[in-house]
């Protein structure tokens, strides 16, 4: 796939008229898919995807588009040259923008993953095994995951790897009483681990046993509630999305952190790190600016450096850590 990411950005070179700059951005995956239930595979397939972004500049305008490819740069000309077209002749008719940023370095950067994947007919056993009173419902995603950016000026950066997201629910039936009866286990990586996941489904497997008691009808009142880790994650995304660890957000006003400061913060046991040491994302952000191998949100409840992506750094003239556009972990 990096071949014909470089025949890409060979053919947008060819295609740029005078004065025009671009940066692109291709992602894409090849991966297995599978959803099961009650045993058995309910639907199979291939994911085969290739996404470009395109950001045209001319001066201080820039216009921006995508398109789905083949990866088949020979049936993928014409779908270029089109977009390239358009977006051409939006530039004869947007605004100058202040703050418009692209990546003016002059490099190459790679960065290749190794497959540690078993195939997926050797993992289905094991997810799909029928032992155990509670029946098994979900979906299985593995493949390899790429990224690649490039400009006009000469910066070229590619990053691949492998990874696996496993979605299971224990369901304990389909009466009416067991229909909203379920666990989730939520599990992903770089490489299969046999034993840790027996180790997850026990786990899982105990806590639906504790769903076959009898309801409590809890009366209104005020109550102390416990969330579990995995719905504390769903909060931190929301948040995230909101811009709750965002330069921006928190500085016109709309940060749902807003409120945090010298004398308010969350639980001192509270601690949250943005890391890409985990090999699930590249080392640089969508737009192929550097980001910091770890960069700590929270640290004892109390927020630490906010993320600042390229354009809000160069709007509030600040230093940007290489976060994206959203600003969200």
């Amino acid at each position: 796939m990096q071949g014909w990411f470089h025949d890409v950005v060979g053919y947008l070179t060819d295609l740029l008229e005078e004065d025009q700059i671009f940066f692109c951005r291709v992602s894409g995956e090849d991966s297995e898919s599978v959803r099961f239930n009650g045993g058995k595979i309910r639907q199979a397939g291939t994911v085969l995807q290739r996404r470009l972004m395109l950001q045209l500049l001319r001066g201080e305008r820039q216009v921006a588009g995508s398109v789905e490819l083949t990866g088949e740069i020979t049936q993928d000309r014409f779908a270029l040259r089109t977009l390239h077209g358009q977006l051409s002749g939006a530039l004869d008719h947007v605004p100058d923008d202040p703050h418009r940023i692209y990546p003016d370095a002059v490099d190459s950067q790679e960065s290749r993953g190794e497959s540690r994947l078993p195939d997926v007919g050797e993992i289905l056993p094991e997810i799909l095994a029928p032992d155990g009173p509670f029946e098994r419902v979900g979906h299985y995603m593995g493949g390899k995951i790429v990224e690649g950016v490039a400009t006009s000026l000469g910066l070229r950066r590619w990053y691949e790897t492998h990874t696996f997201d496993l979605e299971l629910s224990l369901c304990h039936g389909l009466a009416p009483r067991d229909r909203d009866r379920a666990v989730k286990v939520v599990w992903g990586g770089l490489e299969w681990d046999s034993a840790a996941f027996a180790k997850r489904l026990e786990r899982a497997t105990t806590l639906a046993e504790r769903l076959r008691a009898d309801r409590i009808r809890v009366d209104p009142g005020e109550y102390r509630t416990y969330i579990a880790p995995i719905g504390w994650k769903a909060v931190m995304r929301l948040m995230g999305w909101r811009g709750a660890f965002s330069y921006r957000a928190q500085n016109n006003g709309t940060s749902p952190f807003g409120l945090l400061g010298p004398e308010r913060s969350l639980s001192e046991r509270v601690h949250m790190r943005e890391n890409h040491n985990l090999g699930w994302t590249p080392p640089f952000n969508p737009m192929g600016f550097d980001r910091p191998d770890q960069h700590e949100l929270m640290v004892g409840g109390r927020l630490q450096d906010p993320l600042v992506s390229p354009r809000t750094a160069r709007e509030f003239g600040v230093e940007s850590n290489g976060a994206a556009a959203g600003e969200s972990p």
